[in-house]
């Protein structure tokens, strides 16, 4: 977040004419109103004042046809909570011309004894009056602070000093903010695309959606067996929303004076769904009663946008139902009169230009304004309402230029936020993060309605532009997987919420997928919505939660099934390289065991500081990520979120990677209080680690990452972990750590739901079904320390950032559906060495199974051979040692013997072993 500043006092009018020239006393400084002299002849200055009023505190001198010259400004000053000093300059010239200068001193946050400070200026031969301030500065977080100033002069001086001039680095020129993406297409096909679409613009409307054919169809369907009951269903739902806003807009209409506290929208925010659905009744219904619907809530609430906007505050984070508000404006275009059509459609494009002001929105965004890229979710009304408004209002003589301009950049944003996602999605599947919860969520709905709109206008799919970005299901294949309790989980980290990690399909995207895509793919997209347990509701009621024209889109496969061999064929392990994740599933059942390794990710789109975290199931969470998101958007919850996800959640603390303390490390989060973040020892970069190594085939997994470059410099010379599944249920895990000092401590975590048992070199957790064991082999003498429980759940820099009373109903309603909740983590293991040195080697064997049937840890024992370590056992009567050299990372060797013949004896491998979901998807 950009350091903001607010001055500290009001302007005050000047008594003296001019100064001499060589004068140094007081007398000739004017303070600024409020200011009081001290006894020993300071003045302290006023700095506590509202933000809305903008001005300074500080003292002012005015000079009247000064002399032409260089001139020099000093002062001594003193206080707390200072950010800076500046020196304000205004000149005018003889022909009424004036000229404006500002220089800045940063200060420290606290100056208890008195500084100087000086500025060096010129006057040039035409000034007539020049005016020179000298404020102090404030942070906006805490404006109460003090500040004294004394000995205040303006002198003759001398010429600075020329510095010496540098040979110019020709630099590129800078892109447009709107051409600052390299994953964007280039002009030509910019252009091409954006022919294609204006010579298929008509003149009549409707054209959003819209073609002759989908209405004929849309009408076919409404009077269907199938569709009717959920038509009427519709019905019922906008007439009662129709009524409600009605009385909200009557009652709290959200433009008082104040916005009530905690309430990040007002629900008038999302009023565009209503009016979309009245629209599209009336077109598929001919009820003109629909009509006067629509048209009201156009006139009422449309202008209501901008007078929100216009006091500073948010319409909604996303921008679906602006589009839909514009939507309804074109499919009534034809029954509105011609002064509100013009009406309402000057308030939606000056809605738009408001969301053009990129500082405007920025501003917003805290409050609940969404403000994202096409590199991240692209759903907020300044992603995407461009390109629907353009497509609406095009040729209408509403201000064509704009709407033109509107069009190009809506065109451009989406065809760039398509190009990152199918690139992301590479040739195994995935999406632009690795949160399901999001790039599954609202972040397909902008893709499908871009494709149904494109298609609409040009009878083309542009969907077949963006193969790879079908792959999607095979990606959810692999970060899905049933629980013990027979239930779809995910892995539950990155952006996820961590109330109980069940996995919801979105079942509008798999309803709608056969619109787009086709291939086996679909079938695989069909099972995963077959996944999901539904209570009381079928995708068509989802379709119709979601937007009003999914309905009508509708070609799933009623009866989805899928050949259980197709999961028989696929590899245990896989390593989805764009989005830095590796899946190992020992098999597809709930009493299997579920893995997921973090590493190499190109997107940090929702991504913690955790190259290199794992996270473990088998009969419940083992290992998991901890922390979690909230929507308690109250004063106080807002507070407690931001602090536990800048000092925990979002973190490396929160996660099972490799801490290094470094003192005085400075670490930043967002919104908040930024820099107040505390020293979680962790990584300072979410992304930048690599995965040197991996290899998967029937017996085992092993992925070595390298998660160096994530750290600070300053105390990270290497950092690589090397992590070997073998399936079912053991794991290998050899981290080797090399700080740039010795006093630099290292640890290595692991985060568990539940209580750990500590004994000797082992420690031993039991969630739900499960149970995982875990020997430290190195260091030999090891400290193991837990740390959690109530008071220390989130525990980190000497302080717990606790998440705020909201998220109790939360987990009362998982809990009543029979789910497990919470699964954010309340208890870790630190295991550290106590001897302080630069190399660091970690070396842990851990087991796990269900807790019926494990409950003893096989024997395990360190071993060392020729310059390398690891570790000797026998596991389901297969004889290994694995070994690792700590002076070639990543290298190492598995050796294993049964019954006298050998199965492995080789290095492990140093390259990434190529993988295409196209090869399992036959």
């Amino acid at each position: 977040m950009r350091k903001k500043f607010i001055f500290a006092a009001a302007f005050f009018l000047l008594t003296f004419a001019g100064i001499h020239a060589d004068d140094q006393s007081m007398n000739n400084w004017k303070p600024m109103k409020g200011s009081s002299q001290q006894p020993d002849g300071s003045i302290q200055l006023v700095l506590n004042r509202h933000r809305k009023n903008f001005s300074d505190g500080g003292v002012t001198q005015t000079l009247r046809n000064p002399k032409a010259g260089w001139y020099e400004v000093g002062i001594q000053v003193k206080g707390n909570n200072l950010t800076a000093l500046s020196q304000w300059k205004q000149k005018k010239k003889a022909d009424g011309t004036f000229i404006y200068r500002t220089k800045l001193h940063p200060l420290k946050k606290q100056i208890p004894d008195w500084e100087s400070y000086k500025f060096v200026f010129d006057i040039p031969e035409e000034i007539v009056y020049a005016y020179v301030l000298c404020a102090v500065r404030t942070p906006v977080d805490n404006p109460n602070g003090t500040a004294l100033v004394k000995e205040v002069y303006l002198k003759p001086s001398a010429k600075p000093a020329e510095k010496p001039v540098k040979k110019p680095v020709k630099k590129p020129a800078a892109k447009p903010a709107s051409q600052a993406n390299s994953n964007q297409p280039p002009a030509a096909v910019i252009e091409d695309y954006l022919n294609q679409i204006t010579a298929a613009i008509p003149k009549s409307h409707p054209r959003l959606m819209y073609s002759p054919e989908i209405i004929a169809r849309m009408k076919r369907m409404a009077a269907s067996p199938e569709i009717a009951p959920y038509v009427r269903k519709l019905e019922t739902r906008t007439e009662k929303s129709y009524q409600q806003l009605l009385t909200i807009l009557a009652k709290d209409d959200g433009l008082g004076e104040k916005e009530p506290a905690g309430r990040r929208y007002h629900p008038l925010g999302e009023w565009g769904k209503t009016v979309g659905a009245a629209a599209i009744l009336y077109r598929i219904k001919g009820e003109k009663k629909w009509a006067d619907m629509g048209i009201d809530l156009l006139k009422k609430l449309t202008p209501w946008y901008n007078r929100r906007f216009k006091l500073g505050r948010a319409v909604s984070w996303y921008g679906f139902s602006r589009v839909l508000a514009v939507l309804a404006w074109d499919w009534l275009y034809d029954v509105m009169s011609p002064a509100d059509r013009d009406a309402i459609a000057k308030e939606m494009i000056a809605h738009c230009k408001w969301l053009a002001d990129y500082k405007f929105v920025s501003k917003l965004s805290p409050n609940g304004e969404g403000l994202n890229s096409p590199g991240s979710g692209f759903y907020s009304a300044r992603c995407i309402l461009p390109w629907y408004a353009g497509i609406a209002y095009y040729g209408e003589g509403y201000d064509d230029a704009f709407v033109q301009k509107e069009l190009k950049e809506g065109l451009t944003g989406h065809l760039t936020m398509l190009t990152i996602r199918n690139e992301m999605a590479g040739d195994d599947g995935g999406s632009i993060n690795s949160s399901p919860g999001y790039c599954y969520g609202t972040y397909n709905n902008v893709e499908f309605w871009f494709f149904i709109s494109w298609n609409a206008l040009t009878g083309k799919s542009i969907a077949d532009n963006f193969q790879q970005m079908k792959l999607f299901p095979f990606w959810l294949t692999y970060t899905i997987f049933k629980g013990i309790d027979n239930l779809p989980y995910d892995f539950g980290t990155g952006g996820s919420w961590h109330i109980d990690n069940v996995f919801l399909a979105q079942l509008c995207y798999h309803a709608l997928f056969r619109n787009f895509y086709s291939g086996p793919v679909c079938d695989l997209s069909d099972a995963i919505q077959a996944a999901r347990p539904i209570r009381g509701w079928n995708h068509f009621d989802f379709l119709i939660y979601e937007s009003p024209f999914y309905l009508f889109f509708d070609r799933t496969n009623p009866n989805p099934k899928i050949d259980p061999a197709f999961y028989q064929k696929l590899p245990k392990g896989y390593f989805f390289e764009n989005l830095g994740q590796t899946y190992m599933h020992s098999g597809w059942t709930g009493k299997d065991t579920h893995v997921m390794f973090t590493c190499g990710s190109k997107s940090p789109s929702h991504k913690a500081q955790d190259e290199n975290n794992f996270v473990i199931y088998k009969g419940g969470f083992l290992a998991l990520s901890s922390g979690t998101r909230t929507a308690d958007f109250t004063p106080e919850g807002r507070a407690l979120y931001y602090a536990h996800d800048n000092n925990y959640k979002a973190t490396s603390i929160a996660n099972n990677v490799i801490l290094i303390r470094m003192e005085e490390e400075k670490f930043k989060g967002w919104r908040i209080d930024p820099k107040k973040v505390g020293n979680h020892e962790g990584m300072n970069k979410s992304i930048g680690g690599i995965v040197r190594a991996f290899e998967t085939n029937p017996d085992f997994t092993y992925i070595a990452g390298d998660s160096t470059a994530c750290y600070n410099p300053g105390k990270a010379k290497q950092v690589v972990r090397q992590f070997l599944m073998i399936y079912p249920d053991l794991f290998v895990i050899y981290d080797t750590v090399k700080s740039v000092k010795a006093d630099q401590k290292k640890t290595w975590q692991l985060h568990t739901q539940e209580e750990p048992v500590v004994k000797g070199d082992t420690f031993e957790v039991v969630q739900r079904e499960g149970r995982l064991i875990s020997r430290t082999l190195l260091p030999e003498k090891a400290q193991l320390v837990k740390i959690g429980g109530p008071g220390k759940e989130f525990w980190s820099d000497g302080k717990n950032y606790p998440l705020g009373p909201h998220l109790e109903k939360n987990i009362a309603a998982a809990r009543k559906k029979g789910y497990d909740a919470p699964l954010w983590g309340a208890w870790r293991m630190f295991i550290t060495d106590p001897a302080a040195k630069t190399d660091n080697a970690f070396l842990h064997v851990i087991q796990v199974g269900l807790k019926k049937e494990f409950t003893k840890m096989i024997p395990t024992r360190l071993v060392r051979e020729k310059g390398m370590e690891g570790a000797h056992f026998v596991y389901n009567d297969v004889e290994y040692t694995i070994l690792f050299d700590p002076a070639k990372i990543p290298a190492g060797r598995i050796k294993a013997v049964k019954n006298g013949r050998i199965l492995y004896d080789r290095p492990f491998t140093e390259q990434v072993q190529k993988q295409r979901a196209a090869d399992y998807l036959k």
